[in-house]
């Protein structure tokens, strides 16, 4: 590293940085709801609004007001991890601590997490999907691991073999999905679709945090070597990206399309997996390479197809490779792909060294601070297009600040690892 360029990260750590202490310095503001957790819907302004007579008026179709547990358990993995790297914020400890009692108290029946809860204590759904059971799972070994407190960590471990003794495929590897809740539906899967690469990327994740809590877990260190496996040897396609769906024996079904912003963010939760499994000495040498390998071939198939000169990464789009020329087909840009791409950009760049990746970091750091930050009244918007105009219904999701599918998971996270990897190496 040229001392420019170390000179340029110190400077993007200190904005980084200062973005990840104003998004979080909002959501702690905001406070949590009177009657438990996290508020279920925050409008622009970060005011919690609610829907009365059970009529639905989210943007997923729920009731505003009621809680799912994807948000509860992100919610409680943000405040985990700021309050371990950002120990000065007492009020993250704070939330951290509700947020836990929340979830055991409020949201576990009957050996599984509700998938949403109406805000007077009424399960609203009992669905139990793995992709939402996989954020359970996340938050509680990272609280537990935070925290020193072991049973958040083993009352992980129970949610986890109970999902696996009832969906891993024992012959061809990851978790056979037709029978997961109602997930397949949900995400508008084509026929034949059997598993979803996304809920396989999220429990790798989940899985990482769990291992980390618990070194001594057999089951969980060979789940996440079989993942890893997956993720790097099988799924990328030539050029490099993974399809969104495949059929039980992992064959790729339905119109062939990439989603800039999961890759990129695969490419570095296949790189932390590795780091928990290099811990305790279980990778070969030749897998090492493939992951390594596999995860810079997503983030530059990625920055060739679905880059944005104005920094950051469009939605989705066609892959190289496919009959048709590959192109950007979702122009939107949606703010937890931008905030993914830190860790993604990052983590290649430790790779490879290559500094046009330093350039790409400082244009996606712009952009998120420019564009997709709300200058009124801050926070991000849920997604906006080129110039940072906010995509409205029906050309996109809202204005709001907080919902189901949007806490300060993706974009603090991000600038939190992206800003500490940064001064280690500095």
């Amino acid at each position: 590293m040229t001392a420019r360029t170390r000179q340029r990260l110190v400077a993007l750590a200190e904005r980084l940085d200062e973005l990840a202490r104003h998004s979080m310095r909002l959501w702690l503001d905001a406070g949590l709801d009177p009657l438990g957790g996290a508020h279920g819907f925050l409008d622009r302004t970060f005011r919690p609004r609610l829907d009365e007579d059970d009529a639905p008026q989210g943007p997923s179709g729920e009731v505003r007001g009621d809680q799912s547990l994807v948000q509860q358990a992100r919610h409680l993995y943000a405040y985990s991890l700021y309050a371990e790297r950002r120990p000065g914020e007492a009020r993250a400890v704070e939330f951290a601590h509700a947020l836990h009692a929340h979830l055991v108290d409020a949201f576990e029946r009957d050996g599984a997490f509700l998938h949403i809860r109406a805000r007077d204590g009424r399960a609203r759904s009992q669905t139990i999907e793995l992709y939402a059971q996989g954020f359970g799972i996340f938050a509680l070994a990272t609280y537990g691991r935070v925290f020193g407190v072991a049973e958040p960590a083993l009352r992980a471990l129970r949610h986890f073999e109970a999902l696996d003794a009832r969906l891993h495929d024992p012959e061809q590897g990851g978790y056979d999905q037709r029978n997961d809740g109602a997930w397949l539906t949900f995400v508008s899967a084509p026929t034949g679709a059997a598993k979803c690469t996304n809920t396989h990327i999220h429990t790798l994740e989940a899985l990482s945090a769990l291992g980390r809590a618990l070194p001594s877990a057999t089951l969980v260190r060979e789940r996440i070597l079989e993942l890893v496996t997956l993720l790097a040897t099988r799924l990328p396609q030539q050029s490099g990206y993974l399809p969104l769906f495949f059929d039980a024996a992992w064959r790729p079904v339905g119109p062939e399309r990439v989603s800039y912003g999961h890759d990129v963010e695969t490419a570095w939760l296949l790189l932390d997996a590795l780091d928990v499994l290099q811990a305790h000495g279980q990778v070969p040498s030749d897998l090492a390479l493939s992951v390594r390998g596999a995860a810079q071939a997503m983030v530059r198939h990625a920055l060739r197809t679905g880059w944005d000169p104005a920094g950051g990464f469009f939605d989705h789009g066609t892959p190289e490779g496919v009959s048709s020329p590959s192109s950007a087909l979702g122009r939107d840009k949606v703010w937890w792909a931008q905030a993914e791409a830190l860790p993604g950009l990052y983590r290649c760049f430790r790779l490879s060294a290559d500094e046009t990746l330093v350039t790409r970091l400082e244009m996606v750091a712009e952009f998120l601070a420019a564009r997709s930050w709300d200058e009124q009244f801050g926070g991000y918007y849920w997604s906006v297009d080129s110039s940072g105009r906010p995509l409205l219904p029906p050309l996109g999701r809202g204005d709001h600040k907080g919902e189901f599918w949007k806490t300060p998971y993706h974009d603090v996270r991000a600038c939190v690892l992206t800003v500490d990897w940064i001064r280690e190496d500095a």
